[in-house]
């Protein structure tokens, strides 16, 4: 079977014939490098809209490195907002 199909693509790896929407090669187990998650532009233009200062919409992307800066850098925010507070009160 040479013949390429709409859906067909090679595996990188071992050459073979795998489906386009594959996620790995059936034969050598590699993952498929071509099957893009797609997403939805609308759905992230409102996640970045409504909630992008906590970083929802990196959360949707998946990208792992903006996610985990964000929430750190919210926790030390929030964790010194409390500490703050906290002070206020006793000096009162």
């Amino acid at each position: 079977m040479n013949k390429y199909f709409n859906d067909d693509i090679q595996c990188f790896s071992c050459k073979r014939l795998i489906k386009n929407y594959d996620e790995i090669c059936v034969a050598c187990g590699a993952k498929n490098r071509q099957n893009k998650q797609s997403y939805l532009v609308l759905i992230t233009f409102l996640l970045c809209l409504s909630f992008g200062y906590v970083g929802l919409h990196n959360l949707y992307l998946g990208n792992k490195i903006k996610i985990a800066f964000t929430f750190l850098l919210l926790s030390i925010f929030s964790f010194l907002l409390a500490v703050l507070l906290q002070k206020t009160n006793k000096t009162n």
